[in-house]
C-alpha cells in the first residue's frame, strides 16, 4: 500500500488537473466509487455541493524530492537552499486541502483547493 504523503499528492493534483476528465475505464470506476463515498456526506449549496477537509502528512525531504535533481535543474546551489525549499513548501507536519464535489447536469466536479482535478459525466443507465 501507498503511504500518500503531501508532495506525492500534490503531483497527483497537478497530473490530474491536466487531464480533467478521466480516459481508461478502470479509472472513472474509481473516481465514481470516491463520488458514491462523498455523496454520502451532507449537502452544503447549490448543485449538489458537498465539502471536506482533508489531510496529508508532509513526509520527509525524501518525500519532496531528489537533491540531485533539484541541482541539476539549477532550483537550488546546495542542500541547505533544497532543505529550505522543501520547509517553504511544507512548513507543517500535516498539510490540509479543501475538497469540493459539485453535481450539475450530469456532470461531477472534484476541486482541490480551488483546483478543478476530475470531472466526469453520468453515463446514461442501460433501461431494459
Amino acid at each position: 500500500m501507498i503511504k500518500i504523503v503531501a508532495p506525492l499528492l500534490d503531483n497527483l493534483i497537478k497530473i490530474a488537473s491536466g487531464t480533467l476528465e478521466a480516459s481508461d475505464d478502470a479509472t472513472k470506476e474509481h473516481i465514481m466509487l470516491l463520488i458514491d463515498k462523498i455523496k454520502t456526506l451532507a449537502i452544503c449549496g447549490d448543485d449538489e455541493r458537498r465539502d471536506i477537509w482533508l489531510w496529508a502528512e508532509c513526509g520527509t525531504i525524501e518525500d519532496f524530492g531528489d537533491f540531485n535533481e533539484y541541482l541539476e535543474w539549477g532550483d537550488v546551489e546546495n542542500h541547505e537552499e533544497f532543505c529550505d525549499l522543501w520547509r517553504c513548501y511544507y512548513p507543517d507536519e500535516l498539510k490540509w486541502y479543501k475538497l469540493i464535489f459539485i453535481s450539475y447536469r450530469d456532470v461531477h466536479y472534484i476541486y482541490f483547493d480551488g483546483k478543478l482535478v476530475f470531472q466526469i459525466t453520468n453515463e446514461p443507465q442501460q433501461g431494459y
